[in-house]
This record gives C-alpha cells, structure tokens and sequence, in this order.
C-alpha cells in the first residue's frame, strides 16, 4: 500500500516536469502538494512528501537541464 501510494506521487511528480514548458537555470517554479502529515495517516503523508522531494531531486541534477522526458534523462 505504502509502495503504491509513493510510486503515485513520484509519477505525479515526474509527470509535472515532464510535460510543463522549459524552464530556464535561473527561473523558480513553485509546486504544491497537498497531504497527511499528523494522525495515523501522517507516516503515509511524510513517505509521499520524501517521494515527492526525491523526484524533484533527481529531476533537477538531471546532467541535460532541457531533458523533457524521464526515460532519456
């Protein structure tokens, strides 16, 4: 369940930057994310929230800034 609910919201990620316009180095792009943090769902918001920042990661060291797809990044 956990696995699923952060293979979702990687995508969601993934799918932002992939399919948003070309952003130059020096522009700042703002994203929300709405989740879970407290309670008994607050450990499934905080694993989505990494997710999401592990995407955003990954994404912005990317070696060709003007990569638009993740499978050629």
């Amino acid at each position: 369940m956990n696995t699923t609910i952060r293979s979702i919201a990687a995508a969601v990620a993934m799918a932002a930057f992939a399919f948003s316009a070309p952003v130059s180095a020096q522009q700042k792009i703002k994203i929300g994310f709405i989740s879970t943090f407290s309670g008994r769902q607050g450990v499934m918001g905080q694993y989505m929230k990494e997710s999401v920042e592990l995407a955003i990661e990954q994404t912005s060291s990317s070696p060709t800034s003007a990569c638009r797809s993740p499978r050629r990044c």
